[in-house]
């Protein structure tokens, strides 16, 4: 049985704002939900389905697992026809990424390419940006 908060839940992380906010988003079908439990992405919860649950397998134990009637999947798929398995999957950390090695990375390809560079760091600063580069093309 699910309550009204886990219905909301689910029904929000259509939205990608809210996908960010709960650092969730969904995964629906049975070989897509297979694929990323066998994956490296944290699975939170499964809702499934009866007819469902002998396709989908063995499910791990540290995986949260929800048997629902095919009414109550209904409301919280996203699709017309779901296969009755859908899968609560963790946004993976985002790498940061220093700004000084974008430059090198920059300065590498653009030496490669000899491809002369304007920095434009007054948009950077406005947006809250590394940096922004615009490439002038080399007159021949």
């Amino acid at each position: 049985m699910l309550s009204k908060a886990q219905i909301s839940l689910i029904t929000s992380l259509q939205n990608k704002k809210y996908r960010k906010q709960h650092g969730l988003f969904i995964v629906e079908g049975i070989k897509s939900v297979k694929e990323f439990i066998s994956s490296s992405y944290q699975v939170e919860s499964i809702f499934y389905t009866d007819d469902a649950n002998t396709k989908v397998g063995k499910i791990s134990h540290n995986i949260k697992s929800h048997e629902l009637t095919e009414a109550e999947f209904q409301k919280i798929s996203t699709l017309k026809s779901p296969q009755g398995v859908l899968a609560l999957v963790k946004l993976p950390k985002q790498q940061q990424v220093e700004v000084s090695d974008l430059r090198n990375c920059y300065n590498i390809v653009l030496m490669m390419y000899k491809i002369p560079v304007i920095w434009e760091p007054s948009f950077a600063q406005r947006n809250g940006l590394g940096s922004n580069i615009s490439f002038a093309p080399l007159a021949q």
